[in-house]
């Protein structure tokens, strides 16, 4: 998979207690995680892509259409779309 994200971010995740999230606005997901770049709404490859690097991290992703944001945690759930 082929990501543009931080290697900090990675560290922070790593480190992450349970229950505490990384909130990731929109635009900085469709940065990091989609080939189409910057654009006003989130592609679902973006989000499969970042579901898929939150679990290598040992997080859960999930993506708040209402706030535009994706959410990070340290919790052993599924991936979730919340609306």
């Amino acid at each position: 998979m082929d990501v543009c994200v931080p290697e900090e971010i990675e560290e922070i995740l790593e480190h992450l207690p349970n229950r505490v999230a990384l909130r990731v606005p929109h635009d900085v997901l469709q940065t990091w995680f989609s080939c189409a770049g910057r654009r006003d709404k989130v592609e679902q490859g973006a989000l499969d892509a970042a579901s898929f690097y939150a679990r290598s991290c040992g997080c859960v992703f999930s993506y708040d259409r209402a706030g535009r944001e994706g959410l990070f945690l340290k919790s052993y759930t599924t991936h979730s779309v919340v609306d």
